[in-house]
């Protein structure tokens, strides 16, 4: 068995980055799924994707800091540059399919906001054009060395690899072009929406925040450009690895954008409630929490939506009709409630 080598700089680096960004694609994720319990919506296909997406990026930044990386090569064992090239295949496979689910996620996301039968058959088209390119990064890190243990260990005869580099670079170029497809789709969509100005200018803002993660991809393919060196590998994909990391996360992120708002209102209007109205707020539901034991009979338990998803949108309504002339009633006083669960606009 191969004991890891002690994390370097690099590998210190890689890995405090990856976490940091792994714990705000979680945030991401609970703002969403959450978002989807106050309006009362199930959760989609676009949602399974982005949790898809989150796990292949913790697996990713899992397997990133061990066995060697930021070392250089002529100072690790022979054993551990084996396994780091084992690793390294499997990172390859797991980068590209992180960044394919966060597509799909945002393409899938887009046929439910946008309908249109045009529309929709853009983005499945673009949807295919993702799975081509995860094939075609599988496919890579199988054929290009024959035979495919020649991947890892050098000295099996008559071994032979394509250009390895090259390969990783037209991969990286293909996600940057889907990547700037899918973030230029909405865009003359979001420009024909009647509103006020300065609100498209947010809508549009918000969806075109991909283009960061279209920056980072292409500084990413000119590192691979400039400092892939089979020679040296273990210590040269440090900062390339960095980007790895960053793309699929900061790609979850603003997948999950759009969907947010329900959470994000709901925690701006905890802000800023007064301590005052906070007080208020908890004696009201106090004395409905009382006056419905009373009358336990007849009273029927809300859901979560229902009963404290109040906002000035008005989404519950309660009318409490009680024959107070008859003080000495014996039967309790009903309680008829209306419920009206509304799903909050993106």
């Amino acid at each position: 068995m191969v004991a890891p080598l002690p994390i370097s700089h690099g590998g210190v680096q890689v890995t405090v980055i990856g976490i940091v960004f792994l714990l705000l694609s979680f945030l991401a994720i609970g703002l969403r799924l959450w978002s989807r319990r106050i309006s009362c919506a199930s959760i989609a296909f676009n949602d399974h994707m982005a949790i898809l997406a989150t796990l292949f990026t913790a697996a990713l930044i899992a397997l990133t800091s061990f066995f060697g990386l930021g070392h250089h090569v002529h100072d690790i064992p022979i054993e551990t540059f084996t396994l780091f090239q084992k690793i390294n295949i499997a990172i390859q496979l797991i980068w590209a399919s992180a960044n394919t689910c966060v597509k799909i996620s945002i393409l899938s996301l887009y046929t439910a906001l946008f309908p249109g039968r045009k529309f929709a058959r853009i983005c499945y088209t673009v949807a295919a054009f993702s799975i081509a390119f995860w094939i075609s990064v599988v496919l890579e890190g199988f054929v290009l060395c024959t035979p495919v243990q020649f991947n890892w260990d050098r000295t099996v005869p008559n071994g032979v690899c394509a250009r390895q580099d090259i390969a990783y670079l037209l991969a990286g170029i293909m996600n940057l072009l889907i990547d700037a497809i899918v973030v230029s789709l909405p865009v003359n969509l979001l420009l024909g929406l009647k509103m006020p100005l300065q609100k498209k200018l947010g809508v549009i803002a918000m969806f075109s925040l991909g283009m960061i993660i279209c920056i980072i991809t292409l500084r990413r393919i000119i590192l691979i450009r400039a400092y892939y060196h089979l020679t040296d590998k273990t210590y040269n994909t440090t900062k390339i690895t960095t980007y790895s990391i960053l793309e699929p996360t900061l790609g979850v992120m603003n997948s999950c954008l759009p969907v947010m708002k329900p959470a994000l209102a709901r925690i701006y209007r905890a802000v800023r409630r007064t301590p005052r109205e906070t007080n208020n707020t908890a004696t009201d539901l106090a004395g409905f929490a009382n006056r419905s034991t009373q009358n336990r009979g007849t009273f029927k338990r809300f859901d979560d939506c229902s009963l404290f998803h109040i906002s000035e949108d008005t989404l519950l309504n309660a009318t409490i009709q009680a024959d107070k002339t008859t003080a000495n009633a014996s039967v309790p006083d009903p309680i008829i409630a209306t419920k009206h669960c509304a799903i909050d606009p993106l």
